[in-house]
């Protein structure tokens, strides 16, 4: 879903700089500088939105002596009632939230906001910082789909789009484990924005690095992520004394992603391998999944074989190979993030790059 966005900053004023500190293998990991970019020809809807986003200053609050109140909170005159209700109540009980969580204890309370708007999305980024004896940062995002006037969540981009980012995420943190607080994954209510090509998802301080303060942000390239559906004559459900498993024809689907699947009748193994390295042998009858020569893996059906192909649990491209899969009444639907032109491999034993 390749897109081109524009970013257009306003009033943006933060005290103190926002730490950068992931960068992973084709991710940029930044905080925006307060910079402001021209249009890049955006249809009228979302020109029409963007230009009722606006912003205004942070309320004071008289009963909060010795606090310092500072910086800009959204606003929303889109001329579409119910959108904007709907944001400013979603504005006002953030920031308010906010500030009663730091009023005891914060000498500061500063905010900002950035807009960003394409043919198809509006998405504004508000961002607040307390300041005491340590800084800590907090980011909530909104994302409007202009064709629907709509806000929308990240399963708004498709059934496995949670589980690609969980997956890139427990990347990162097999990479480096110690630098990591404890991440159990996001929800579709997690903060993401779109920028560019980028699907951004942000962390407020010690959310994700427990040790440092300052807004996180990790970006995954759109295009970059593929799905395919295959139709219910792809796979079959086994009867409930082998634990009503739905098995997958394997072959059709690790081709469709350019994997190399080959069978060994003398052995009775599928082996499936990209660009010559071997990910796995599944032997039939054998509940024991290789991932790469190492891990082995046991699921919850051993490979079968049904009409002369290897069916496999539906199990087996999540959690062996790291190819997220989802079924509804459509079919299968599978997904893979692209890292590179090599292989999209299970994220634990994916070697990602971090600063």
């Amino acid at each position: 879903m390749p897109m081109k966005l524009f970013k257009k900053t306003r009033n943006l004023h933060l005290k103190y700089a926002l730490s950068v500190l992931l960068v992973a293998a084709l991710f940029v990991v930044a905080l925006p500088a307060p910079v402001t970019l021209s249009a890049a020809s955006p249809t009228s809807t979302a020109t029409f939105i963007l230009s009722g986003l606006g912003t205004k200053d942070a309320p004071q609050r008289p009963a909060t002596i010795g606090l310092e109140i500072t910086g800009q909170i959204p606003t929303a005159q889109t001329g579409i009632s119910r959108l904007d209700s709907e944001l400013e109540e979603r504005w006002t009980s953030q920031y308010n939230a906010f500030v009663q969580n730091h009023m005891a204890g914060a000498l500061s309370i500063d905010s900002s906001v950035e807009h960003f708007t394409s043919r198809e999305f509006v998405s504004t980024a508000f961002i607040k910082e307390a300041t005491s004896v340590s800084t800590t940062a907090a980011i909530s995002t909104t994302v409007i789909n202009t064709n629907t006037s709509t806000i929308i969540t990240l399963q708004d981009f498709g059934v496995n789009t949670l589980q690609l980012i969980n997956n890139r995420i427990d990347g990162l943190i097999a990479a480096r484990p110690h630098s990591f607080s404890s991440f159990s994954g996001i929800d579709a209510n997690h903060p993401f924005y779109l920028d560019s090509d980028r699907l951004v998802i942000p962390f407020g301080s010690g959310e994700l690095i427990s040790a440092e303060r300052g807004i996180h942000r990790i970006e995954f390239s759109i295009s970059n992520i593929e799905n395919e559906l295959f139709p219910s004559s792809y796979f079959r459900v086994l009867p409930p004394s082998q634990y009503n498993a739905v098995m997958v024809r394997v072959a059709d689907v690790m081709r469709q992603f350019g994997y190399t699947v080959v069978w060994d009748g003398d052995t009775r193994t599928t082996n499936i391998s990209m660009n010559g390295v071997l990910v796995s042998s599944l032997v039939i009858d054998e509940n024991a999944y290789s991932y790469r020569g190492g891990r082995i893996y046991e699921l919850e059906v051993a490979p079968q074989i049904h009409n002369e192909l290897t069916y496999v649990p539906l199990s087996f491209f999540n959690e062996v190979v790291g190819i997220p899969t989802t079924v509804n009444s459509d079919g299968v639907t599978v997904s893979r993030y692209l890292v590179d032109t090599g292989m999209s491999a299970n994220p634990v034993n994916q070697g990602i790059l971090v600063d």
